[in-house]
């Protein structure tokens, strides 16, 4: 058997994953014990997959618990919602439902009487636990580095006082009120893709192209969006001419390619003007099982941008 040349990324890693992730991608000498050296330093952001509601955690990295052993106190609770990732549901004249999901956190916070508006015509506002009669909350939350300071047999940590969604924010966060008395295990504890990304930039290894395709999951969403407007027949002058920004900006951040006509040859496929083979993205979105915009729909909106 050949040896392991390449490990596809995950969402998130554990502590022994991550080191196998590093050595066999970069050919870095590493163990957990050296990770544990960051993550106490901070130098490396570490995280825990928890769901729970407003009175305790009801699974630790998707595993149950037992009732109360990991206890909440709502007061000490604050999420920032934006409006967009958010909908709001009403029942009657007797609830109102907040559910809330970004990319690795999910909210449902529970209003025990009907609100109006709930975000007070702002695009965010920050929920104080005690202010709604429940929540439920689930998803990554990061680990403080102070809680590495006291390892217990090099197996357990004590339960953090407080978790976040962002490591440098204190806008969403819980807050654990019998840290002292629960432990969490070190092989619950994980570390997410884009945190050990950021750590191995940090080191040197990598240089900061890794949030390329981050950016161009982005653009893609918003290409998408504006293809859909585009659609409807609703579609500005200006949001053409957005679209055709993002677009020459995506394709250069893959591809490298700034000519438009390079670039409308690569969305072309076998046939179209004599191509003998798909153009290289048409080749790339197939192989990905994704559906290429048609060579005559991104020839259109570069058209938009030229005649600006």
């Amino acid at each position: 058997m050949e040896p392991v040349t390449r490990m596809l990324p995950k969402k998130a890693y554990s502590l022994e994953k991550a080191v196998d992730y590093m050595s066999i991608n970069y050919g870095i000498r590493i163990d957990r014990d050296d990770l544990l050296d960051y993550l106490r330093d901070g130098v490396l952001v570490s995280s825990v997959y928890l769901t729970g509601n407003n009175k305790c955690i009801s699974s630790i990295d998707r595993e149950d618990i037992p009732a109360n052993s990991v206890t909440i106190e709502p007061y000490g609770c604050n999420f920032k919602i934006d409006k967009e990732l958010s909908k709001v549901d009403h029942f009657l004249d007797e609830q109102t439902h907040v559910h809330y999901k970004s990319k690795n956190i999910f909210l449902t916070l529970f209003y025990y009487h009907k609100v109006d508006d709930v975000f007070l015509g702002e695009n965010s506002k920050v929920f104080n636990g005690s202010e709604m009669g429940n929540f439920w909350l689930g998803g990554y939350f990061k680990i403080p580095s102070d809680s590495f300071t006291d390892i217990i047999n090099r197996e357990m940590i004590y339960f953090p006082m407080t978790l976040s969604v962002n490591s440098d924010e204190n806008d969403l966060e819980i807050f654990i009120d019998n840290n002292y008395e629960a432990k969490l295990p070190i092989h619950q504890i994980c570390i997410l893709h884009e945190d050990l990304m950021m750590f191995l930039a940090s080191m040197g290894v990598i240089d900061d192209t890794y949030k390329i395709p981050e950016e161009i999951s982005k653009l893609n969403a918003k290409i998408s969006e504006l293809e859909n407007e585009k659609s409807s027949g609703k579609l500005s002058t200006k949001t053409k001419n957005t679209m055709a920004r993002l677009i020459v900006n995506l394709i250069d951040l893959q591809y490298g390619y700034k000519n438009q006509t390079d670039i409308i040859k690569a969305f072309k496929k076998k046939g179209e003007d004599n191509m003998k083979e798909d153009g290289e993205i048409v080749q790339d979105f197939t192989k990905k099982g994704l559906m290429p915009p048609s060579s005559k729909f991104i020839r259109g909106i570069l058209g938009d941008l030229e005649e600006k």
